[in-house]
C-alpha cells in the first residue's frame, strides 16, 4: 500500500537525519530531512480530488474563484473565510496552472513545522518515533482537514517558544495559526494559561477540576458558542449553525481518543514520579488528556471533536517522550517496547483509516 510504503522511507529518512545531526553531519542531515519532508508533501500534491472528503470544500472551489479573480481583496472578501489561506490559494493560482501545487504546499505547511518541533525535542523523544507517530494518527486527516492541520502544527511549532518563556514569538505564530483556522485561537489562550499557572499542575486535584470544567463546558456547547456568537461577537455564525452536524466521525472520534489514551497509559504510570518533578514534561503530557476530554464533546455535536484534534496533537511529542523517559536499559527491552509502540501506532491507522476510512483517504487514487 501506497501509504505505508511513504510512511516507511520518510522514516527511514528522517532516522539518517537524526543520526546525522547526532555526529554533527549537517549537510547529510539536511539532504536526508529534505527527502523524509518530500515524501508526504508529493504524495499529498499528486493525489486527486476525490482523496480527502474537504479538498472539494475548501480547495478545488476557491481554487477555481481565485484563477477568475484580479483583485486579493475581492477575493478574500467574496469568500469570508480565514485570510491567509485565501492569500495563499491566491497566489498559488497565479503562479500554478495544477491544483495539486496547492495540495503540496498545505502538507508541507504541516509537515515542516511538525519535522521542526521533532527536531528540537529530539532529546526527549526520538525523531523517527514522533514522524511516525504523524503518519498513523494525522496524515489522513491532514489530507481533509488540511487548514485545521495546519493550525495543529503551528501550534505545536510554538509550543517550543512558549516553554522557553519566548511569549512574543509564540503569540504571532498563534496568530497566525487562528488565521489558518479561527478556531485555533481558543487552544492558544488555553495553553498560554496552562503556562503561566503551571506550578499548580503539580497537583492531580487541580488537572481534575480543569478537566472537569473544560468537559461542562464542552457538554453546554450549544449555549457557550450561541454566546460567543450573537452575545460577544467573538465568533462567526457558521460555528453555532455548525453544532447541529452529528455523523459517525462523532462515534470514531471517540474511538479514536480511547486507543490514545491507551496508548500513553502504560508509560504515563511509570513516569509518573519524572513528571511530578518536571514541569514541563507535567504540562505537556496533560494536553492529550484535555483532547480526551474535549473529544468528549462529539456527543454534543460530531463538530466538537475537531477541537480536541488542537490538543491530541501533542500526542506526537508527548507519547514517544514518555516511552523514551522508561527506565529501560536493555537494547532488546527497548527494541520490544518500540515494537510494541509502532505496532499499536499501526493497528490505529488499520482500524480508523483502512476499515472506517475515515475521511475517505482510501484508496489512494492519482489525479
Amino acid at each position: 500500500m501506497i501509504y505505508i510504503l511513504m510512511f516507511t522511507l520518510s522514516v527511514i529518512f528522517t532516522y539518517c537525519a537524526e543520526c546525522a545531526a547526532r555526529r554533527n553531519l549537517k549537510t547529510i542531515m539536511v539532504i536526508c530531512s529534505f527527502i523524509a519532508i518530500m515524501f508526504p508533501c508529493v504524495l499529498a500534491g499528486l493525489r486527486a480530488d476525490s482523496i480527502g472528503t474537504d479538498v472539494s470544500w475548501y480547495v478545488t472551489p476557491y481554487y477555481n474563484i481565485a484563477k477568475q479573480t484580479n483583485s486579493l481583496v475581492e477575493f478574500i472578501n467574496g469568500i469570508g473565510i480565514e485570510p491567509i489561506y485565501l492569500t495563499l490559494v491566491y497566489i498559488l493560482s497565479k503562479m500554478t496552472s495544477d491544483i495539486g501545487t496547492v495540495l503540496f504546499v498545505l502538507q508541507l505547511l504541516v509537515v515542516l513545522p511538525t519535522y521542526i518541533t521533532a527536531f528540537r525535542y529530539r532529546k526527549y523523544a526520538p525523531m523517527w518515533l514522533v514522524m511516525w507517530s504523524y503518519y498513523c494518527l494525522f496524515y489522513n486527516y491532514s489530507l481533509s482537514l488540511m487548514r485545521q492541520f495546519v493550525a495543529c502544527s503551528l501550534i505545536l511549532f510554538a509550543f517550543w517558544y512558549l516553554q522557553n518563556k519566548k511569549y512574543k514569538k509564540y503569540i504571532i505564530w498563534g496568530i497566525i495559526a487562528s488565521l489558518f483556522h479561527s478556531i485555533a485561537i481558543f487552544p492558544v489562550i488555553i495553553l498560554l494559561i496552562l503556562k503561566k499557572y503551571q506550578v499548580l499542575f503539580r497537583s492531580s486535584i487541580m488537572k481534575i477540576l480543569v478537566a472537569f470544567t473544560i468537559l461542562v463546558v464542552m457538554l453546554n456547547a450549544d449555549s457557550v458558542v450561541k454566546w460567543l456568537v450573537y452575545s460577544a461577537n467573538f465568533l462567526p455564525e457558521k460555528y453555532y449553525l455548525r453544532l447541529d452536524a452529528r455523523t459517525s466521525e462523532a462515534g470514531i472520534g471517540i474511538i479514536k481518543t480511547v486507543l490514545l489514551v491507551l496508548l500513553s497509559f502504560i508509560p504515563s504510570i511509570f513516569t509518573y514520579k519524572k513528571q511530578k518533578k518536571n514541569l514541563e514534561l507535567n504540562l505537556s503530557t496533560f494536553l492529550p488528556i484535555l483532547g480526551f476530554i474535549t473529544s468528549l464533546g462529539g456527543m454534543v455535536s460530531s463538530y466538537l471533536i475537531r477541537i480536541s484534534y488542537y490538543f491530541i496533537y501533542f500526542y506526537l511529542i508527548t507519547v514517544p517522550g514518555l516511552y523514551g523517559s522508561l527506565l529501560i536499559k536493555s537494547p532488546w527491552q527497548k527494541v520490544l517496547i518500540n515494537g510494541l509502540f509502532i505496532t499499536w501506532l499501526f493497528v490505529f491507522w488499520i482500524y480508523i483509516f483502512a476499515i472506517n476510512n475515515s475521511f475517505e483517504t482510501l484508496p489512494y487514487v492519482f489525479r
